[in-house]
């Protein structure tokens, strides 16, 4: 088992937060689990409204599409809420117990569910000026999911910190809010589409643009946004207002 030193290390040499994310995948394995996602917030979870903040996410192995639908739903999950409630971490089950979900936050975790992404654990991770977390989900048809992570909640305590620490000191800009970005309008017409559940092609027909058109404008907001998706531009582009 590597040191605090030789982990941190080892995620540093990572050119990328993508490539970090990658490298943890084995260490997260080694716990019994082979799905995982990071989030982070940088800045207060919550604005001055009160409302809750779109976090911004890595998943690795994940269902296919279930990003797709999760920006209307990622500022209302109950398992994101309870990060903040005083627990070092916890099993989404107590979650999902509580009387007192909101509608809203109802809606969230059964979205999850409809995607098979029900036994999860959840370690917080608070810094002044950051927040993070790191989420290990469970094999629905494995029986010992709560011995197993009860042997393995240490480690990944340590894992999620180590993690969120190198992402901290190695790659700051990807915890950077897009609130300076300037999307064209027909980049976030782009986007407002795509949010709908639009293809390309449709999106094309319905701005009278050539599918090629569309691809670029696509393109460009990825980049803008810091993205790696389409899916994550719309969730980022969200997140900072653009598309409201």
């Amino acid at each position: 088992m590597l040191t605090h030193g030789q982990l941190r290390e080892r995620f540093l040499s990572a050119e990328n937060c993508d490539g970090v994310t990658r490298m943890l995948a084995p260490e997260i394995e080694e716990t019994g689990a082979n799905r995982f996602i990071v989030g982070f917030v940088r800045g207060t979870a919550r604005g001055l409204d009160g409302r809750w903040r779109l976090y911004g996410h890595r998943s690795y192995n994940f269902p296919d599409r279930w990003e797709e639908g999760w920006h209307a739903f990622n500022a209302h999950c109950p398992y994101y809420h309870s990060c903040f409630d005083g627990r070092i971490a916890f099993d989404w089950a107590s979650v999902r117990d509580r009387n007192d979900l909101s509608r809203e936050e109802t809606r969230a975790w059964h979205y999850l569910a409809d995607f098979g992404l029900i036994r999860g654990f959840t370690v917080p991770v608070h810094a002044p000026g950051r927040f993070g977390f790191l989420t290990v989900i469970g094999d629905n048809s494995d029986r010992s999911w709560a011995r197993q992570i009860e042997r393995h909640s240490e480690r990944l305590l340590f894992l999620a910190h180590v993690f969120h620490e190198v992402v901290r000191d190695g790659f700051p800009n990807f915890m950077a809010r897009p609130d300076d970005t300037a999307l064209s309008r027909r980049e976030c017409e782009c986007l407002r589409w795509a949010a709908a559940g639009k293809t390309s092609e449709e999106v094309a027909l319905i701005l009278g643009l050539s599918h090629e058109t569309v691809r670029v404008y696509f393109k460009r907001a990825i980049h803008k946004m810091g993205a790696t998706t389409r899916a994550h531009a719309i969730t980022l582009a969200y997140e900072a207002g653009l598309l409201s």
